[in-house]
C-alpha cells in the first residue's frame, strides 16, 4: 500500500515498477526514493516485505543498486544511500534521523576525486536537476554491503557505515556510528560503536517474594 504524496517532492509513482511492496505493507507519504541516474529497465532495486510500514527515504547512488526489507519491519525517518546492496531483516526497529550507508561516495585519494564536485554539477545542469554524480569515476570509490540482523533495535540518530553487519537482536543505541560488526543479541553503542552488554531474549522471571500463599 502507497500512501503517495505531492508529486513534485515524493518519486514512489513514477518508479514503482521498480519496487516490490507487499500488499500488506504501509509506504508512508513521508517516504521518498531517489536516483542518482535513472535506473536500468526493468530492474527491481528495492523490495519490502509484508506487514511493513516504512517512513524512509531510499536513495540509489548506482543503478543496479539493491535494498531488501524484510517482514513486519518499522523504518522511521532513515536515510538510507545505496550504491551496492543494504539488506533488513523481519522485525526491525528504526528510530529516527539514521543514516546507512554502503559506500565513500568518493575516493580516499585526492588525485581520483579531484574532479568530482565539477561532473557532479555539469550532471546536475545537463539533467535539469534530476542526476547527479553519473560522470563520476566509481571504479575508485570503496562499497561494501550492509546487513542488519532480524529482531535489531537501532536508536535515533545512529550511523550504519559500509561493510557491516549487525547480528540478530542486536540493539544499536542512539547516536551511535557503526563501523564494524556487531554481535547478535548484545546491546552496542558509542563513537565508535562497541559491545557493551549481552541482551536475554525474554524478559527473566520475577523472584518469589518468600511469602507463603
Amino acid at each position: 500500500m502507497f500512501v503517495f504524496g505531492a508529486p513534485d517532492h515524493n518519486n514512489w509513482r513514477k518508479y514503482k515498477q521498480h519496487a516490490r511492496v507487499h500488499d500488506t505493507s504501509l509506504v508512508t507519504s513521508h517516504s521518498n526514493i531517489n536516483y542518482l541516474e535513472e535506473p536500468e529497465p526493468d530492474f527491481v532495486n528495492i523490495t519490502i516485505g509484508e506487514q511493513s510500514h516504512i517512513y524512509s527515504v531510499f536513495n540509489f547512488i548506482q543503478p543496479r543498486a539493491r535494498i531488501t526489507v524484510g517482514a513486519r519491519c518499522q523504518l522511521g525517518n532513515v536515510n538510507f544511500d545505496c550504491a551496492r546492496e543494504i539488506i533488513v531483516g523481519d522485525d526491525v526497529l528504526m528510530s529516527w534521523n539514521i543514516n546507512i550507508i554502503d559506500s565513500d561516495h568518493h575516493s580516499l585519494y585526492w588525485e581520483e576525486r579531484k574532479d568530482d564536485v565539477r561532473l557532479c554539477f555539469e550532471d546536475y545542469i545537463a539533467s535539469g536537476g534530476r542526476a547527479i554524480g553519473q560522470s563520476q569515476d566509481w571504479s575508485k570509490v570503496t562499497m561494501k554491503p550492509v546487513v542488519i540482523g532480524s529482531k535489531v533495535w537501532i536508536g535515533f540518530n545512529a550511523i550504519i557505515l559500509k561493510g557491516v553487519t549487525i547480528g540478530e537482536g542486536a540493539i544499536i543505541a542512539p547516536g551511535s556510528v557503526v563501523t564494524k560488526d556487531m554481535p547478535a543479541w548484545t546491546a552496542c553503542g558509542g563513537n565508535p560503536a562497541k559491545p557493551l552488554k549481552p541482551l536475554e531474549r525474554s524478559r527473566p522471571a520475577a523472584p518469589a517474594d518468600g511469602h507463603g500463599g
